[in-house]
């Protein structure tokens, strides 16, 4: 009996399997593009409208300010900063899509 019900799924040539795994391909493609579609809205960047605040007493301890940044387009972004120790690098922090860092929220 189970060999029987192998033999029914088994592909019996190579054109035969090469075609189920074609198809067994494009099925798991179509599931990935499908679960994409149904999820887009998740992918699109809506930036938090809410004021930054200020910065933290923790932070403003450690050299922390607030500032402000004109980008080419006339976005103005908001954003704490503190001014590198000499010889040492800087570092960006950039939270994720409509999040901010700020405590008070």
């Amino acid at each position: 009996m189970p060999s029987a019900i192998v033999s029914i799924f088994a592909p019996s040539s190579l054109p035969d399997a090469l075609l189920s795994l074609t198809l067994l391909v494009a099925m798991l493609w179509l599931c990935a593009v499908a679960a994409v579609w149904c999820r887009q809205d998740q992918l699109i960047f809506r930036p938090d409208a809410r004021p930054l605040g200020g910065v933290p007493p923790a932070l403003a301890a450690l050299r922390f300010r607030e500032a402000r940044l004109t980008t080419g387009d006339g976005l103005e972004l908001d954003f704490w900063a503190a001014d590198p120790l000499p010889g040492m690098g800087a570092v960006a922090m950039c939270v994720g899509n409509g999040v901010t860092a700020s405590p008070a929220w």
